[in-house]
């Protein structure tokens, strides 16, 4: 799961296509609720880790 955050704002990386989604929020529950609005999603790894997935990516791989 690749997270940052860029001017106090939690920012949210594509892990397969790079592409990244600057929630415009400073709490990590808020960002989450926000990227699932834009269509972002994240997917649990087979070593338990979290992928974070855009849209296009969350489509042709499948989300959890």
């Amino acid at each position: 799961m690749s997270t940052t955050r860029i001017g106090g704002n939690v920012v949210f990386d594509c892990d397969d296509c790079g592409d990244d989604f600057d929630t415009g929020e400073s709490e990590f529950h808020d960002a989450i609720m926000e990227k699932k609005r834009a269509g972002w999603g994240s997917r649990k790894e087979s070593d338990g880790s979290w992928s974070d997935l855009c849209e296009a990516c969350l489509s042709s791989k499948g989300s959890k």
